[in-house]
């Protein structure tokens, strides 16, 4: 079966900053995970085509109490293209729910080379999360 190739495609992706950090004396500690994830875009029109441009800031530390042994952050830029014809609120929902976690899986690639290129074994995977959270409005009890 062939499968059908979507509208809404990445045409590029650039990590424009990073920083890994590494703190002694975690390997006998539990260490927790705190990830935060700050989502962007922006998207441009022109006779054709949809384009967006989503950035996203991720923050990733694994700590021990108070103290972050291991820290990590990233931004990186995707951007995305479409036929103008799917439409401006559709070509956000894909740029969302589509883009967000395309570049998720990107930046969980490299932090894992850069971590196991460091010599942590096993390496440091961020892990799986439900994008679609990074953009819900708070609810007000």
């Amino acid at each position: 079966m062939k499968p059908k190739i979507a509208p809404f495609q990445m045409t590029s992706h650039i990590i424009t900053d990073s920083e890994f950090k590494v703190k002694d004396g975690f390997s006998n500690k539990k260490l927790k995970p705190d990830l935060d994830i700050s989502p962007t875009f922006e998207v441009y029109e022109d006779e054709n085509h949809l384009t967006g441009k989503l950035e996203l800031e991720i923050k990733f530390n694994l700590k021990s109490g108070r103290t972050i042994f291991i820290g990590f952050k990233a931004k990186i830029i995707g951007t995305f293209v479409s036929p103008k014809k799917i439409g401006k609120d559709k070509f956000i929902k894909f740029l969302k729910y589509s883009g967000t976690p395309m570049l998720i899986q990107i930046v969980r690639s490299f932090l894992m080379s850069l971590s196991s290129q460091s010599g942590l074994i096993p390496p440091i995977v961020l892990p799986m999360i439900d994008s679609s959270s990074c953009y819900h409005e708070p609810e007000n009890d």
